[in-house]
């Protein structure tokens, strides 16, 4: 079955009752929108036996059958449904066995006075509609808990620096990245990126960039060679994509800080306010093979603050022609020196929301904040 109103419903139904399985069939043959091909089985083995020859989009059952009664039929015939829901037609002593059975995993229960009726075919086609939208929801909550579980854990103290990091996607699952990790004990890798586009096609892209830069990261400290050969995987899987990214490599003994911009800037906030821009003019990854993405390299000091951050921050909006604005999120960022990493980053995604009135996101919202302190 497909969203089209005019495509074919295939139903399987097992029923002993030749009466009943005649005016079921009858009531069905007529429709057009959607039509439906009725398949008849009158025991549990020929059902089961059916099920396992043929994918059917419904299954309708009577629980009372000559070989098998009660919850028991209903279970056999979830083994072998391969999924499909299974409506339960019920006499009006099995009223609370099919309770029972729907508490179980049955789509619905009709009495079967109620369901051979002229209805029979819309409440069938409503009640596939219904399973597919609970299994899609199903399958999107099932993606998003494992993304959750992609960002990166805490890390443990670190001399002088402090980090945090957070995403709220747009939807249940997005396409912004954002990690850290250690490289190794004196190299602390920072990671924000962008995917092109929303749902579960960029998602699955976030991941597969998260799992190369985390393989690269021990591997090499040229920061140069792991942007490159990152390139070089979304390229050559061709995605139909394509991903900005901001991968920095910071020595955690003297703050040097090296870093690539694959069209995804960076701010750094200098302890006296003032702001540098860290980017680069190398394209987005996944577009198209080249030369070597350029690397810089900063100083940071006491009481600085690097900010990762995604566009979808800097473009909250409470309307069309008004933007929350870099600008604005380095000042916030320059006014919460007294705060953790942590602190200001909540700081951030509070104001942002705030300044566009609790307005749904249009996209993912993503940073990383970086605070430098004394050593002493």
């Amino acid at each position: 079955m497909t969203n089209d109103s005019h495509a074919t419903i295939t139903v399987l139904l097992i029923e002993d009752s030749e009466a009943d399985a005649g005016l079921i069939k009858a009531h069905l043959a007529g429709r057009v929108e959607p039509s439906f091909d009725l398949h008849h089985e009158t025991t549990l083995h020929g059902g089961v036996q059916r099920l396992h020859e043929n994918v059917f989009d419904i299954v309708v059952l009577d629980l009372s059958l000559p070989d098998s009664d009660g919850l028991k039929t209903f279970s056999l015939v979830t083994e072998a449904a391969n999924g499909a829901p299974i409506v339960i037609l019920s006499g009006v002593k099995d009223d609370q066995i099919a309770l029972e059975a729907v508490r179980q995993g049955a789509q619905d229960f009709f009495s079967k006075n109620e369901t051979i009726s002229e209805s029979l075919g819309r409440s069938l086609q409503y009640t596939i509609e219904r399973f597919h939208r609970q299994r899609a929801e199903r399958e999107i909550d099932a993606a998003a808990f494992i993304q959750r579980r992609l960002y990166p854990r805490p890390l443990p103290p670190l001399p002088g620096l402090d980090v945090a990091g957070r995403c709220d996607p747009a939807n249940q699952v997005g396409g912004d990245y954002f990690d850290y990790l250690l490289a190794d004990e004196n190299s602390l890798i920072l990671v924000i990126g962008d995917v092109s586009g929303h749902g579960f096609g960029p998602s699955l892209v976030m991941a597969e960039t998260r799992a190369a830069v985390r393989t690269l990261a021990p591997t090499t400290d040229d920061i140069g060679t792991m942007i490159r050969r990152v390139n070089e995987l979304l390229v050559h899987d061709n995605f139909g994509t394509f991903v900005s990214l901001f991968l920095a490599r910071i020595d955690v003994a003297t703050g040097v800080c090296r870093y690539a911009s694959a069209g995804q800037p960076a701010e750094l906030i200098r302890a006296d306010g003032a702001t540098e821009t860290l980017e680069s003019n190398d394209p987005p990854l996944g577009i198209q093979l080249g030369g070597p993405f350029e690397v810089r390299e900063t100083q940071l000091r006491t009481n600085d603050t690097l900010l990762l951050f995604t566009d979808g921050i800097a473009e909250r909006s409470p309307t069309t022609s008004q933007l929350f604005g870099v600008p604005r999120m380095c000042q916030l960022v320059a006014d919460s020196t007294d705060l953790t990493a942590a602190q200001t980053l909540e700081r951030l995604f509070d104001e942002a929301n705030a300044f566009a009135n609790a307005r749904p996101p249009a996209d993912d919202m993503t940073a990383i904040v970086l605070k430098v302190r004394s050593r002493a």
